[in-house]
């Protein structure tokens, strides 16, 4: 979708599909930085060049939009530079998180804490069954884990009746308040709604 430096004259909100932030190092590792899903923005305001590469992992139907005509309507729209600073907000938010989960959490907090994040996120109907945007060995890049680390977390989780996976990329929650308290998290945090707001 987009390269690391180079310019960039459009930013884009995802309608439809999943993609990552990434970057990598000089002797050719990857992190993922993120995961991204329909409403969030891919491309930076206010800088002429990318900072990370964006990669498409399914299908994604966007929204394009020139920066610099989106950046003068931001500076004509009260409303619409409150709902930028809120999105804005909120990445912060994800990113303070993911700060945690990546620093002090052990592996099952880890991939129970991205389920969580995951289901949260959801606009499906079903909100309990979701989709892996990621496979394993992407998902073990994001948390920082092995491979075999994540198929053996699943497993416990599969083993203590938490999910039930159907297929290599549909996850079934059953057990939402044992995945709560799987993950470190407070379980009162999870009790209000199972749909990302």
């Amino acid at each position: 979708m987009q390269m690391r430096g180079h310019s960039h004259h459009r930013v884009h909100v995802i309608l439809q599909g999943a993609a990552i932030l990434s970057t990598s190092l000089a002797d050719g590792r990857k992190q993922i930085l993120r995961v991204l899903m329909p409403t969030d923005f891919v491309g930076r305001l206010g800088s002429e060049t990318t900072q990370y590469d964006a990669t498409a992992l399914t299908d994604v139907t966007t929204g394009s939009f020139s920066r610099p005509a989106f950046e003068a309507l931001l500076r004509i729209s009260p409303e619409m530079t409150h709902r930028l600073l809120h999105s804005t907000l909120k990445e912060l938010d994800d990113a303070r998180e993911l700060l945690l989960l990546l620093g002090r959490k052990t592996a099952t907090e880890k991939l129970a804490s991205f389920l969580l994040a995951l289901q949260r996120r959801s606009q499906r109907l079903r909100p309990n069954r979701i989709r892996l945007p990621l496979y394993q060995f992407e998902l073990a890049d994001l948390l920082g884990l092995t491979h075999e680390t994540i198929s053996r977390q699943f497993a416990t989780l599969r083993d203590h009746g938490v999910v039930e996976c159907h297929g290599p990329r549909q996850i079934e929650i059953l057990d939402i308040d044992t995945l709560v308290e799987m993950s470190g998290g407070d379980p009162n945090e999870h009790a209000v709604s199972p749909v990302m707001q």
